[in-house]
C-alpha cells in the first residue's frame, strides 16, 4: 500500500487573533505553553505519550481549551467587548462578563 504523504501532513495551527485575549485564561498547561500554538502544533516526534507523557498530557489539555473557546466563538457566544484595558474582565466567581 502507498504511503499518502498528503494525508499525513499536517497544517500548522495559528491562533485567531479574536483568541489573544483568552489564552491567559488556559489551565493546566503546565507553565509550559505562554503560546497554545505550540501544544497545538505538537507532532509524534515531540508530543508523544510513550516518548513523554506529561507533555502530551499538557498537549491534549490545550487542545481541549482552545477547541472549546473556537466552538463557543463559532456560536457567537464569546463577545469581543469582554476586552478591557488588554484583561479580561471577570466577575467575583471569576466567569467571563
Amino acid at each position: 500500500m502507498k504511503h499518502d504523504k498528503k494525508l499525513t501532513e499536517k497544517k500548522s495551527w495559528v491562533q485567531p487573533e479574536w483568541m489573544a485575549q483568552y489564552v491567559p485564561l488556559l489551565v493546566n498547561t503546565g507553565g509550559t505553553f505562554d503560546d497554545p500554538a505550540e501544544a497545538m502544533n505538537c507532532n509524534a516526534q515531540n508530543c508523544n505519550l510513550a516518548v513523554n507523557a506529561p507533555r502530551a498530557l499538557l498537549c491534549t489539555a490545550v487542545l481541549s481549551q482552545v477547541r472549546l473557546l473556537e466552538r463557543l466563538h463559532a456560536g457567537g457566544f464569546l463577545h469581543e467587548h469582554a476586552r478591557v484595558r488588554g484583561r479580561v474582565r471577570l466577575d467575583a466567581e471569576g466567569m467571563l462578563r
